[in-house]
């Protein structure tokens, strides 16, 4: 969990901090097809922090597996981002014995992205919250 939140830190300093003069800037362009519609781009792939490439393929072989979907949103930067969906949403599929104590529930954290406003004006530094794994753990007690 700290290791999280020290990345989230880290990618907020390096959006905040980052030099309106460099290679990789956040640009307004207008669409060919449409005048009248402002396109908002950004190449900010040094800060798209993405859990895809886990060793071993990891979310296949964990007794609560997920698999990945795209998540995305032409007004935020990243515009794709990779979210994790429990391939069970009930139990622990590789562990025996399992079905009635444990079930499979999904890992969230909230990371920092820039949410585009007023047609490209300006972006703000946003929260989002995202799945990026499945655990197993006891259920619920009501």
């Amino acid at each position: 969990l700290l290791f999280f939140q020290f990345l989230q830190a880290c990618c907020l300093a390096m959006l905040i901090l980052s030099p309106s003069g460099s290679s990789n800037p956040v640009r307004c362009e207008e669409n060919t097809q449409n005048q009248s519609s402002v396109l908002c781009s950004g190449i900010l792939d040094q800060f798209d922090f993405q859990i895809i490439d886990m060793p071993d393929r990891l979310y296949e072989r964990s007794v609560a597996p997920w698999n990945y979907v795209v998540k995305m949103d032409v007004n935020r930067i990243p515009q794709v981002i990779h979210e994790a969906h429990c391939t069970s949403s009930h139990n622990c599929e590789k562990v025996k014995d399992s079905a009635s104590s444990l079930e499979s529930i999904p890992l969230s954290i909230t990371i920092p992205v820039l949410k585009k406003k007023d047609k490209c004006a300006s972006y703000s530094v946003e929260q989002e919250t995202i799945r990026i794994a499945c655990i197993c753990a006891t259920a619920r007690q009501q």
